[in-house]
C-alpha cells in the first residue's frame, strides 16, 4: 500500500457533526466516520459501512475497500492448525490490518496481523510487540534485515508500488508458506517484474485467484503458497 505522511494526518475537528454531514466533502465524510468509530473501539460500525453500498468515495485511509468478505478471504487462506502471523507490507494508515486482526480475534482464527512500513504513516495500529506477532514496525530503510519477521508465516501486500521489494521479505521470512497479494491487475508483483516473476514461481505457485466482495473490476486478489521442499536462507533466498 502507498504512503504518505501527509495524507494521514487529520486534526481532530474533523469529527464535528458539520463535517460528517457535508454531502461536499464524501472522503472527509468516511474518513471522519471511520476515526470516530475508531475512536469508540468499535471496528464492526467501520466494516458495516462498506456494506452499505457497492463502493465508498475514495479515502487516503485505504487502497482497497475492507469488507468483511475480503478480509473472510484472506483469513480463510493462511489460517491452518498452527498459529499464523501476517505481515503486511506497505501497511500505511493500518486501518484493513486493524480490521482484519478483529475479525482474526473475533473468529478465533489464531492468526496475528503484524504491518510495516517506510513512513510513519500508522493511525490505527499498536506499537508492534516485542514477540512480533502483532502491530506496527516502522522501518525507515525499507530493509528488513533484523530479526523481527523472521515468525511471519503469511506475507500480505495490497497495491504494492515497488514490487522488487517483495523479494526481501521472501528473505528475510524463512518459514513464511503463503503470499498473498491484493491490487490492480496490470499492477500484479508476480506479472511486471521478471525478477520478482522469477522468484515467486522458484518459490511457489499459484493456488488461487479471484476477487471476494469488495474489490473493483480491474483489482484481483492472488494467493501463491510455497512449495515443498523449498527452503528459504535469509539473505541468500530459496535453495
Amino acid at each position: 500500500m502507498w504512503s504518505s505522511a501527509a495524507l494521514y494526518t487529520n486534526p481532530s475537528s474533523s469529527l464535528s457533526p458539520s463535517l460528517l454531514a457535508s454531502p461536499a466533502s464524501p472522503e472527509k465524510n468516511i474518513n471522519a466516520l471511520i476515526r470516530s468509530h475508531f475512536a469508540a473501539h468499535n471496528p464492526n460500525a467501520i466494516l458495516a459501512l462498506f456494506s452499505q453500498a457497492p463502493s465508498q468515495p475514495t479515502s487516503s485511509l485505504y487502497c482497497i475497500r475492507p469488507t468483511r468478505a475480503l478480509l473472510t478471504s484472506i483469513l480463510s487462506h493462511c489460517a491452518t492448525d498452527a498459529s499464523e502471523v501476517i505481515l503486511s507490507i506497505g501497511s500505511a494508515s493500518g486501518l484493513l490490518e486493524y480490521l482484519l486482526q478483529w475479525l482474526a480475534d473475533e473468529t478465533g482464527a489464531g492468526v496475528g496481523v503484524r504491518g510495516v512500513d517506510v513512513a510513519r504513516t500508522n493511525v490505527f495500529l499498536d506499537e508492534g510487540t516485542e514477540d512480533g506477532e502483532r502491530g506496527f514496525v516502522w522501518l525507515p530503510s525499507g530493509k528488513p534485515s533484523d530479526e523481527r519477521f523472521t515468525s511471519t508465516t503469511v506475507l500480505f501486500t495490497s497495491y504494492l508500488r515497488r514490487p522488487s521489494i517483495l523479494l526481501d521479505y521472501m528473505s528475510a521470512c524463512p518459514v513464511a508458506h503463503t503470499i498473498i497479494t491484493v491490487g490492480p491487475i496490470s499492477e500484479d508483483p508476480g506479472s511486471i517484474d521478471d525478477n520478482v516473476k522469477r522468484g515467486l514461481e522458484g518459490w511457489g505457485s499459484v493456488v488461487w485467484v479471484g476477487k471476494p466482495e469488495g474489490l473493483q473490476d480491474w483489482e484481483r486478489m492472488s494467493v501463491w503458497r510455497r512449495r515443498r521442499g523449498i527452503t528459504v536462507i535469509r539473505g541468500l533466498g530459496c535453495i
